[in-house]
Order: structure tokens, then C-alpha cells, then sequence
């Protein structure tokens, strides 16, 4: 380990939780200037902590890749393990110790998604952008081996925010949907039968493809990447016609549908390409 992979391994975790705290506290400053409090719910809170702690990772991941050289899923972790006395020392000065006790102490659970949350927004930003593979050995091969492969240029910083957004999105359209559907079971709805079991089967069945986007995004189907694009794109039909079919106020919903898909479909293509 050089120099300046151990200034990095330490300079940042402080950088990643320094950036995320700012970020969170200046969108929540945004909303509250704004005057719309009806939207400051823990779920809320969740999505925007999580949506903040993604975008700084990858940040962090594409710095430390420009300056120090590819982050890899390994160190990542060992990062991520650094930088939650940081956030804990951060909670500290701004919350007190009695704040932070009373955190820990009242919402457990909410405390532990948090900590969670930003624990494994670095692993999963450098699964997202990092390297996918060693580098091929240097020098003359022996006789009657095959010739070193030739390094894969960098992907384009087109196809990296574009992975990075189809990440994100996925990620947050689970959990809207994974909320919205625990909420109506709450309340007694979504029977497995009739009307209410179909709506209940199309909710599952867009959880299972926003998982399967995101782990898409991440490279886990880099092989089936042809196939994913039309699998998602067939599933996503009726959903599309479900809501030009309920009235104008869905057309919306359908062109994100659309959007969402199409985005997918260019992702596939550029990682394709690449591999």
C-alpha cells in the first residue's frame, strides 16, 4: 500500500460522511424554507438519506478512481467500517450524547436502517463504478499460451450516470412500492382473491423487476443482459396499458414507465458492448 492509498483510506470515509451530512441537512433546510412539511415522514427521511448517501458514494468512488486509482468492493468495505465511528462522532456534536442515546434508545430500528444506510452506500457506489476484474499481466507470454487479453478501455462517463441512476431509481422504487403495499395490507387490503389479488400480483411482480434492474446495474447479469432488456420491456407492457386505460391523469405515469424502460434498454446496451 503507497502513500496515497493510505491518505485515501482514511481521508475518504471522512470525506463521504462530511458531504453526506451536509447534503441531508441542506435538503431537509430546503424543505422546511419551502414550507411543505407534510412530506417529513420517517419513510421520507429514509429515501432522502438513502438517495444522499448513494450520490455521495459515488462521488467519493469516482475521486478517489481519478486521483488514487480503482476503489475495489474489499476496500470499500473496509472504508465503510471506518466511517461509522465518523458518523456516530458527527451525530454526537450536532445531536448531543443525550440525543444520541435518546436516538438509539426510542427508534432502534430506525436508528440501525440509518446507520445501515450509509454503512453500505460506499460498497454498493464501487459495485455500481468500480473495477470488474484484475488487470492482465504485463510482459511476453509463453510459448503456446494464449495472448494476453487487451484492456477494456473505461466506460464512458455516459454509461456510468446512467448505471448510477438506474441503481438509484430501482432502489427507490422499491422502496415506495415495498411501503405502499405494507401500508395497505395494514389497513386490511389487497386480499389475494379477485381484483384485489391482481393488484396485489402486479405490485409483487414490479418489487421482483426493480431488484432485478438494480442488480442488472450493478453487473451481476452481465451474461443475460440481451435477455434482461426484453424481459423487462415485455413486463413492463401491460403496466404501460394499465395506466393509459385509467385516464389522462396516468399518462404520466405511463411516459415514466416508458422512460424507466427505455433507460434500462440503453444501459443493457452499453454494458453489452463492453463486455
Amino acid at each position: 500500500m503507497d502513500k496515497r492509498e493510505a491518505n485515501a483510506l482514511w481521508l475518504l470515509p471522512v470525506a463521504f460522511v462530511v458531504a453526506y451530512r451536509l447534503l441531508v441537512q441542506g435538503a431537509w433546510q430546503l424543505i422546511l424554507a419551502m414550507g411543505d412539511r407534510s412530506v417529513m415522514t420517517q419513510t421520507f427521511s429514509f429515501v432522502l438519506g438513502a438517495a444522499s448517501a448513494l450520490a455521495v458514494a459515488c462521488l467519493c468512488v469516482y475521486v478517489h478512481t481519478r486521483v488514487v486509482g480503482p476503489l475495489t468492493v474489499q476496500r470499500s468495505f473496509l472504508m465503510a467500517a471506518i466511517s461509522m465511528p465518523m458518523l456516530m462522532l458527527g451525530h454526537l456534536v450536532t445531536m448531543g450524547f443525550g440525543g444520541l442515546v435518546g436516538y438509539f434508545k426510542l427508534v432502534p430500528v430506525q436508528a440501525l436502517l440509518h446507520y445501515a444506510m450509509v454503512f453500505f452506500a460506499l460498497p454498493v457506489a464501487t459495485a455500481i463504478m468500480g473495477p470488474r476484474g484484475a488487470a492482465p499481466a504485463q510482459g511476453v507470454a509463453a510459448p503456446g499460451a494464449p495472448a494476453p487479453e487487451t484492456p477494456k478501455p473505461p466506460a464512458s462517463v455516459g454509461l456510468v450516470l446512467l448505471r448510477i441512476a438506474i441503481a438509484l431509481v430501482s432502489v427507490l422504487a422499491f422502496l415506495g412500492t415495498g411501503i405502499f403495499l405494507l401500508i395497505a395490507i395494514g389497513f386490511g387490503g389487497f386480499h389475494l382473491s379477485g381484483q384485489d389479488g391482481t393488484f396485489t400480483l402486479a405490485i409483487l411482480v414490479a418489487l421482483a423487476v426493480f431488484v432485478f434492474c438494480f442488480l442488472c446495474s450493478v453487473g451481476l447479469f452481465r451474461r443475460a443482459l440481451k435477455v434482461a432488456r426484453w424481459i423487462v420491456a415485455v413486463i413492463a407492457l401491460p403496466y404501460i396499458g394499465l395506466l393509459l386505460k385509467e385516464g389522462e391523469e396516468f399518462v404520466y405515469g405511463a411516459i415514466v414507465v416508458a422512460a424507466y424502460v427505455g433507460a434500462f434498454w440503453a444501459m443493457c446496451r452499453g454494458m453489452e458492448a463492453r463486455a
